[in-house]
């Protein structure tokens, strides 16, 4: 069973996994809120509402927000690793596509021509 060390405790792996994804939780909890946030409060600026209910309504958005990415971690965490998948698939396949001839049968020698070299 292996063991990590986290601060000065140390932690099993189901407990090192549940550190792990309460720091995800966390970020994106905090992310899902600013964003939504900011959206809401600039949606609602130049409207008829008074201050404090915008604010109130950008609120409740950006909790709710953030409560939603926070819940759906797992989901947005095999998309993004599934995204950087084939961003590197992509990368690989365009520098592939890049270093190869275009035109192949012009850029491939063909016998050497001994003639016109003097030999």
């Amino acid at each position: 069973m292996a063991r990590y060390r986290v601060g000065n405790e140390y932690l099993s792996e189901e407990e090192y996994a549940k550190h792990l994804d309460s720091k995800w939780m966390i970020a994106l909890f905090i992310i899902g809120a600013a964003l939504a946030f900011l959206l809401v409060t600039g949606l609602f600026h130049h409207t008829d509402f008074s201050k404090i209910s915008r604010y109130t309504i950008s609120c409740f958005a950006s909790l709710s927000f953030g409560c939603l990415l926070a819940w759906a971690r797992n989901f947005i965490r095999k998309l993004l690793l599934f995204c950087f998948v084939i961003a590197m698939i992509v990368g690989v396949a365009s520098l592939i596509w890049h270093l190869t001839p275009t035109d192949a049968k012009n850029k491939i020698p063909s016998k050497i021509n001994l003639k016109n070299t003097g030999k």
